[in-house]
C-alpha cells in the first residue's frame, strides 16, 4: 500500500540532494546560475512571442490557430524526452535501492521518485511556463485563457513526466535482460544522441519537414487541449467537442500511464540483469596483436590494447571525445538547405576526428589510471612507453576513421583530387600528433576526482587540460584552414606559398610542423612526469 506521507519524504530528500549536489560543486554551481540567468530570459521571450500569437489568434485565427495546437501539442513530447534521457541514465534506478525497497513498497518509492522527478523537470520550466501564460492571456485580452493555460501546462508536464520515466525504464528492462545490448551500450547511447540531434536539426532546417511536423501535431489529439483554452477567448474559433475529448483523453491517460509505470518499475527494480563476459585470454590473439607484434615494442602494445580493452568494457569512459562530433551536425543545416555537401566538411571531419583521437586516452594519463596508477607507476613500462601507448591508442583507430571520414565526404562532396588530397594528408596529420599533444596538457592539469557518468563514478579529464588542448590544435590547424577552406582562403591569399608550391600544400606543410613540434614536446614532458611521477 502506497503511503503519501513516506512518498513525500522521498520526494523532498531526492530534491534536496539534488540541490546540494549542485552547490557541492563548481560544475552543478555553474548550471544553477547559468539556468538561475537564462531561464528568466526565455520566459520573457517566450512570453512576447505568447502575447504576439495571442493577438494573430484573435485577430485572423487560421495559421496561428494552427501553430498554437501544435506548440501546445509538444509540451508534453518535450517533457517526456527530458524525463526518458534521464531515466535511461540516472533516475530509472531509486537512490539506495537496497534500503529503500527493502524497508518499504516499491509503489511509494516510485511515487516518491515521480514526484520529485516532475519538480526538478516541471519546476524548472514554471517560470517559462508562466510567461508563455501571461503573454498570452494579455495577447488575447483573457484572463481565464492565461489561467487555463497555466492549468494545462502542469497537467501537460505530468503526463509527460509518466510518459518519459515509462519509456526509460522500458530501455532500462532491454538493457538489462538482453547482453547484446548491455555489451554495446556505449556505442548504441552515443549514436542514439548524435542520431537524436542530427534529427532535430534537419526537422528545423527543412522547410517540408516543418510543415509536415507542424500538421501533425495540429491534428493530434493533443492539439484539441488547445481548444480548451481557445473556449475562454470569446473571439476565438473553439470547439466544444475537442475540449471534451482533451478533458476525456487526460482522465484516461493520467490512471493509464500511472499503472504502465508502475508495472514496468516493478519489473526492472526487480529484476536480475544479465552479467556481461570479461573475461581475459592470455592466449587469445587479437587483430591488435597480429598488426603490431613485431613492429611496436611489447610495452607500448600493452598499453595501447589495456586502453582499448577498457574503453570496449566502459564506453562512458570515453564518450566526452566524441564532443567534437557535435559541432558537424550543424553542418547538416547547410546541407539541408543547399541539398549538397559543403566542401569545407571533409576536412572538418577529420579534425574533429583527430581532435577526438588525442583525447579519448592521453588527456588524462596519471588520473584516468584510477586505483591502478600504483600498479602502472610499478611496473617495468618507462614513462615515454606508457605514453606512446595512451597515444598510440588514440592514433590508430582515429587515422583510419579520420581517413573514411574524409575520403567518404570528399567524394560525395565532389572534391577535385588535389584538395581531397590535401584534406587527407592534414587530417591524418593531425590525428597522429593530436594525442602526443593532448598528453602534455593531460599532466599539467591532471584529474583525480572522480564524476558521475550515467550514475557510475569514473575520472574524466579536466576541462582546464580539454581547454588549452583544444587551443594549441587550434594553432596548429589555422595554416591549413586558412589555406583549405574557401571562407579563409581568400583572407590568407597566396601568405603561405611556399616557392613553387600552392597555399594550400605550404598551409599542409606549416600545420605538419607545427602539429609536429606541438606534439614532440608534449610528449618529452609528459614523459617525465610520468616517469618522475611519486605520491605525496
Amino acid at each position: 500500500m502506497t503511503s503519501l506521507r513516506h512518498a513525500r519524504s522521498i520526494a523532498v530528500t531526492e530534491v534536496r540532494r539534488s540541490l546540494r549536489a549542485s552547490r557541492d560543486s563548481r560544475r552543478g554551481l555553474l548550471v544553477l546560475l547559468v539556468v538561475g540567468a537564462v531561464v528568466p530570459l526565455y520566459g520573457l521571450g517566450l512570453g512576447a512571442g505568447a502575447y504576439v500569437l495571442g493577438e494573430a489568434v484573435v485577430e485572423s485565427g487560421g495559421l496561428p490557430t494552427t501553430v498554437f495546437r501544435s506548440a501546445l501539442a509538444s509540451v508534453a513530447l518535450f517533457v517526456a524526452l527530458m524525463v526518458a534521457q534521464r531515466a535511461i541514465k540516472t533516475t530509472g534506478e531509486p537512490p539506495a535501492a537496497d534500503g529503500l525497497l527493502t524497508t518499504t513498497d516499491y509503489g511509494t518509492v516510485l511515487a516518491g521518485v515521480l514526484g520529485a522527478e516532475y519538480v526538478r523537470v516541471v519546476g524548472t520550466m514554471a517560470v517559462i511556463g508562466l510567461g508563455a501564460a501571461v503573454g498570452f492571456a494579455l495577447g488575447t485580452g483573457s484572463a481565464p485563457a492565461g489561467a487555463v493555460l497555466l492549468a494545462l501546462f502542469a497537467l501537460l508536464g505530468a503526463v509527460g513526466v509518466l510518459a518519459g520515466y515509462l519509456a526509460g525504464l522500458l530501455v532500462r528492462y532491454v538493457l538489462g535482460r538482453s547482453a547484446t545490448v548491455a555489451r554495446h551500450r556505449g556505442a548504441i547511447g552515443l549514436f542514439g544522441t548524435l542520431g537524436a540531434v542530427a534529427a532535430y536539426v534537419l526537422a528545423t532546417s527543412l522547410p517540408a519537414a516543418q510543415r509536415v511536423l507542424l500538421r501533425a501535431a495540429a491534428r493530434s489529439p493533443f492539439a484539441w487541449f488547445a481548444d480548451l483554452v481557445l473556449l475562454a477567448v470569446p473571439a476565438a474559433p473553439a470547439s466544444p467537442l475537442r475540449a471534451a475529448g482533451a478533458v476525456a483523453s487526460l482522465l484516461v491517460a493520467l490512471p493509464a500511464l500511472a499503472l504502465a509505470t508502475d508495472r514496468a518499475a516493478r519489473r526492472v527494480w526487480y529484476m536480475d540483469p544479465v552479467e556481461v563476459d570479461h573475461a581475459f585470454d592470455p592466449d587469445e590473439t587479437t587483430l591488435s596483436d597480429r598488426l603490431l607484434t613485431g613492429t611496436v615494442p611489447p610495452a607500448v602494445r600493452v598499453v595501447a590494447q589495456k586502453s582499448w580493452r577498457r574503453a570496449r568494457r566502459a564506453p562512458f569512459t570515453v564518450q566526452f571525445a566524441a564532443f567534437p562530433a557535435f559541432f558537424l551536425l550543424l553542418e547538416l543545416q547547410t546541407i539541408a538547405r543547399t541539398g549538397q555537401v559543403p566542401d569545407r566538411l571533409p576536412l572538418l571531419a577529420g579534425l574533429a576526428v583527430a581532435t577526438a583521437a588525442g583525447a579519448a586516452f592521453t588527456l588524462n594519463p596519471l588520473g584516468g589510471e584510477g586505483d591502478v596508477l600504483p600498479a602502472v607507476l610499478t611496473a617495468r613500462v618507462s614513462g615515454r612507453q606508457f605514453v606512446a601507448g595512451l597515444a598510440l591508442a588514440g592514433a590508430l583507430p582515429g587515422a583510419v576513421l579520420a581517413a573514411v571520414a574524409v575520403v567518404g565526404l570528399g567524394v560525395v562532396a565532389g572534391l577535385d583530387a588535389i584538395p581531397l588530397a590535401l584534406a587527407l594528408a592534414t587530417a591524418l596529420a593531425v590525428t597522429l600528433a593530436a594525442p602526443l599533444i593532448a598528453s602534455g596538457w593531460g599532466v599539467v592539469f591532471p584529474k583525480f576526482e572522480t564524476s558521475e557518468v550515467r550514475d557510475r563514478e569514473v575520472v574524466v579529464p579536466s576541462g582546464w587540460a580539454f581547454g588549452f588542448y583544444g587551443l594549441a590544435l587550434l594553432v596548429a590547424v589555422a595554416p591549413a584552414l586558412a589555406t583549405q577552406v574557401p571562407a579563409l582562403r581568400s583572407f590568407a591569399g597566396d601568405a603561405l606559398a611556399v616557392g613553387p608550391l600552392s597555399p594550400g600544400v605550404g598551409g599542409l606543410l606549416l600545420t605538419t610542423g607545427l602539429a609536429a613540434l606541438f606534439g614532440l614536446v608534449s610528449f618529452l614532458y609528459a614523459a617525465g612526469r610520468v616517469g618522475e611521477y611519486r605520491f605525496d
